[in-house]
């Protein structure tokens, strides 16, 4: 998947696998260019490049078997927890981990844990605005 991680990335510092990527999804004819020029340039043997291209053909298929993995227990309940985002000043210095992992999951194309994601957040806002009141309730009806 030709993603926005290789926008700003010099060719040079690109991996055999970002490569292949390249000239396999990229639209672009310049960058099919300079992507198969830094191929020749790694001066590799056929053997070297006829195991690249072993590596790239199980990249892929393991990409392909990640889309389909669903959450762990772990972050299931992640998700479930913190249901809102926090500002940046109070918590921490980056945004919170359960929206970097949902735009990571968007980026790479985690299409399963998306959806997962999506739902043990909508079941922790429904669980909060349920137990909450129960608990407000009760407290208040024990005190009196």
């Amino acid at each position: 998947m030709y993603t926005k991680r290789l926008i700003n990335k010099r060719i040079e510092h690109f991996s055999t696998n970002e490569i292949f990527e390249i000239i396999e999804f990229s639209k672009d004819f310049e960058k099919i260019k300079l992507a198969k020029k830094e191929l020749n340039n790694r001066n590799l043997n056929e053997n070297e490049l006829k195991s690249a291209k072993n590596d790239y053909e199980n990249y892929k298929i393991l990409r392909i078997n990640r889309k389909e993995e669903v959450l762990t227990i772990s972050e299931w309940f992640s998700f479930f927890l913190v249901f809102t985002k926090f500002t940046k000043k109070i918590f921490s210095p980056s945004d919170s981990f359960t929206d970097s992992e949902l735009e990571r999951f968007i980026i790479y194309g985690y299409e399963t844990k998306l959806e997962q994601a999506i739902y043990a957040r909508r079941l922790g806002m429904i669980f909060f605005y349920i137990i909450v009141p129960i608990w407000i309730f009760i407290i208040l009806k024990w005190i009196n």
